[in-house]
């Protein structure tokens, strides 16, 4: 008798992956790109508006914020109420409540909208990248916007040969002031060079985050050490040719922060009382500095009141004094219709946007709560940064720890070059200032910078070093 034949049973498919399934996918494989486009568009607002004009970089920068929150909508990053800092929280609920007590309603819209927006782009990023990724698109972003500005000055040097301003500004009546310029052509006159930016502190705090990043990827040997070598030199030459004082000053900070963590790092046992003389010697400096603050200018070619910085503060610290509370109401930097701000300071003829002082801002915007408020959130950032410095980086297999590496510095000496900078400017507060101060609260509050423990994304296999990696 024959034997029955098994029947055939129809083996379960698997399930079409979802259209945002597949973006996902997509945008995983090729996260480094997107973020470096990611850096390119916030870090070149300068250059945008330049080339463009305040109307085309405004609706440039919405459709980035757009695109950053329909990409986060398709990552899903995990990002829980509990891993983003309540400092952080508080503040951008406090900027978002000046709406309501604002002088300037609808600059305060504004403003608030292209907080939110900043912070959210930082947020996918945090969310795509682990901290060697996020190396490496900074690396990206910083190379071509020094090259793009070398480039730019020598064909404004060599091909036009005069000063030019932004091809969309009328030129003004008279004399033109040299602040409307976008170029002086001054490559080879042994002036200071604004590059893409239209301003040399500028192009210095690109080129000095530029000597930070190369620098760290020479020291863990994340690139090849010709190339490495290479990009670092041309890193200090973008920074001597734009000859910021402000820059110089950030430079000299971070080689003091890059010293006392390297101490620390060797001394294992009586750590707090090395930390502890370290800093009264650091503190003994400051001020030695604040005390010879004059000839120490000079030698910067600054003058004592640092480049009439104190009479802008003096301008907006008698506004401010009006709302000392809770101030005026947020916009980050003054748009330009802000009743109050139209002319509150005015340099060489040039109208500003801003208090060249993040601290001042802060009084004006959001009075000594939002100075406060502020502070928490810097010190917050400022002790995981500081830790993670100091922490030996962990191992997810064997939960033990791995050798020191100079990535878990970077996110100190990013802070670090920030704090300095927002004395004399307010670039912390908006724009690539706050994108980067955003990028080191949510990534130190996520992982820290040499912890392999990735989630939701794991690094990508490293293979042979490059000079341009």
């Amino acid at each position: 008798m024959p034997h029955p034949q098994p029947t055939a049973t129809a083996e379960p498919t698997a399930a079409a992956p979802s259209r945002r399934e597949r973006l996902a996918a997509a945008l995983t494989s090729h996260r480094v790109i997107v973020g470096t486009v990611l850096l390119l568009l916030v870090f070149g607002g300068r250059p945008l508006r330049n080339a463009f004009g305040y109307p085309a970089w405004g609706v440039l920068a919405g459709l980035t914020i757009v695109g950053a929150v329909a990409a986060l909508a398709v990552l899903r990053p995990r990002f829980g109420i509990l891993r983003v800092p309540w400092g952080l929280t508080l503040f951008l609920a406090l900027a978002t409540a000046s709406i309501a007590w604002s002088a300037y309603p609808s600059a305060s819209a504004v403003g608030v909208f292209a907080t939110w927006g900043t912070t959210l782009a930082a947020a996918l990023l945090v969310g795509m990248l682990n901290w060697a990724e996020m190396l490496r698109a900074f690396a990206h972003t910083l190379r071509i916007l020094l090259v793009g500005s070398l480039l730019f000055e020598l064909v404004v040097a060599v091909v036009i040969r005069h000063p030019i301003l932004p091809p969309w500004m009328e030129r003004p009546d008279g004399d033109v002031p040299l602040l409307l310029y976008w170029s002086r052509a001054a490559l080879f006159t042994g002036e200071r060079i604004q590059g893409l930016f239209g301003n040399a502190t500028a192009l210095g705090m690109v080129a000095l985050l530029a000597v930070l990043v190369f620098a760290v990827q020479l020291a863990d040997k994340r690139v090849d050490r010709v190339g490495g070598v290479s990009w670092l030199v041309f890193g200090f030459v973008m920074l001597a040719l734009a000859a910021s004082a402000t820059v110089v000053v950030i430079l000299v900070a971070c080689a003091a922060v890059t010293g006392i963590v390297l101490i620390l790092r060797r001394v294992q046992r009586r750590r707090g009382l090395a930390a502890i003389g370290v800093l009264a010697g650091l503190g003994l400096a400051v001020l030695a500095v604040i005390a010879l603050r004059g000839p120490l200018l000079g030698l910067l070619g600054r003058s004592g009141d640092l480049t009439g910085r104190t009479d802008i503060w003096q301008s907006v610290g008698e506004l401010a004094a009006q709302r000392p509370a809770f101030g005026h109401g947020w916009t980050s930097f003054w748009m330009p219709w802000a009743t109050y701000l139209e002319d509150l300071v005015t340099v060489h003829g040039v109208r500003q946007y801003e208090a060249h002082g993040a601290w001042m801002d802060l009084w004006l915007q959001l009075g000594v709560v939002g100075i406060v408020v502020f502070a928490i959130l810097i010190l917050g950032t400022l002790a995981r940064a500081w830790t993670a410095a100091l922490d030996r980086p962990l191992l997810t297999a064997t939960g033990g720890t791995r050798p020191y590496d100079a990535l878990g510095m970077l996110p100190l000496l990013f802070l670090v070059a920030l704090l300095v900078q927002s004395i004399a400017e307010s670039h912390m507060l908006y724009e690539n200032g706050w994108f980067l101060l955003c990028v080191l609260v949510l990534g130190l509050k996520r992982r820290t910078p040499g912890d392999e423990r990735i989630l939701p994304l794991q690094p990508v296999a490293e293979g042979r070093r490059v000079p341009w990696s």
